[in-house]
């Protein structure tokens, strides 16, 4: 199903593309999109970067055919959809806000507009809320394991670095940490609002954690983030063959795909990179400021966790400029 929906959304994007460029760069970028090794893998996998790269491709067709306050309304509707997928959609209205100021229309409309946004997304966003309130008796609409990612992703490697100890013992000591959180307060994870107060603590640690090492944390976040962007077309086939992502590393398949990741990263920057200086003269600037920022936003929101996963949502916006790039010189 969901590469069926992909190939539809791709078709739908190459319609609304044609309004904005001629024939052959709306094919050519279409292409890219669907040939992308990058993306193309995540169609093979139970993840949920299928689906979710299907529905940033309908929100560009919404998106760039939109014009009155109603379109709006519902682009607000359709990122509270995609929020309750993604959660990493929650605050990228601020990339359509950018969008819009950029419209050739007049201060009251644009304001018109992202009230309409701002009003269709908090209606979900409010249903959510409304539905964990019933259930648990706290108001949320932000998925509780959420709290404890930092924790899980970053936190046992700060702790590792700034108390000079194993990775097995940072987690142990947050273990443990846990546990007395638990016995303290007597909290019991079976109810949701115990277990919600019990993360909210773990969260509040986690962030104390990082603000007291905050040299350690820049660079194990930096680091993440290099990692994440090493571009990897080979994630999901290696995920599949090898049970323990552990003995992947030490391979010698992982051997030689590192090698051609680091090779075909630089080309794939370096080429999007001129796609972008390319499209200053042949692409608005409203849609430049659409698809930059959409660039930036999810590799700043979601790259410090080490998984090249989270760059797929830039790496689809980045194929538009590569296809741009491959467009000129042919």
């Amino acid at each position: 199903f969901q590469i069926i929906f992909f190939y539809l959304s791709t078709f739908f994007l190459n319609r609304s593309l044609l309004k904005i460029f001629d024939k052959n760069l709306s094919n050519t970028i279409c292409i890219v999109i669907l040939i992308n090794p990058i993306i193309f893998q995540w169609h093979m996998s139970f993840y949920t970067e299928s689906i979710f790269l299907s529905f940033l491709i309908l929100l560009m067709c919404f998106l760039f055919r939109s014009k009155s306050w109603v379109n709006f309304l519902f682009i607000g509707l359709y990122l509270g959809i995609m929020y309750s997928q993604r959660t990493i959609a929650l605050l990228y209205p601020i990339v359509i806000f950018s969008y819009i100021f950029f419209l050739n229309h007049n201060v009251r409309k644009k304001l018109f507009k992202i009230s309409s946004l701002l009003i269709g997304m908090s209606l979900i966003l409010i249903l959510i809320g409304i539905y964990n309130y019933n259930r648990s008796g706290i108001f949320y609409f932000t998925p509780i394991q959420s709290k404890s990612d930092i924790q899980t992703y970053l936190e046992a490697d700060v702790l590792k670095l700034s108390k000079k100890i194993s990775y097995e013992d940072a987690r142990n000591e947050l273990i443990n940490f846990n546990k007395s959180i638990i016995n303290t307060y007597g909290y019991d994870l079976q109810k949701e609002s115990d277990k919600i107060k019990y993360l909210n603590k773990v969260q509040k640690n986690s962030f104390n954690t990082l603000i007291a090492n905050k040299t350690i944390t820049l660079q194990i976040i930096i680091k993440n983030y290099l990692h994440a962007m090493l571009l990897n077309p080979v994630q999901v086939f290696y995920e599949t063959k090898y049970q323990n992502w552990i003995d992947y590393k030490k391979s010698d398949e992982h051997k030689f795909w590192l090698i051609v990741r680091i090779i075909i990263t630089p080309i794939f920057f370096i080429m999007t990179g001129l796609g972008m200086i390319f499209s200053i003269k042949k692409v608005e600037f409203k849609y430049n400021v659409f698809l930059f920022l959409s660039i930036i936003y999810f590799t700043s929101i979601s790259c410090w966790l080490p998984n090249t996963r989270y760059f797929v949502p830039s790496v689809l916006f980045m194929s538009i400029y590569f296809s741009i790039f491959l467009h000129e010189i042919s």
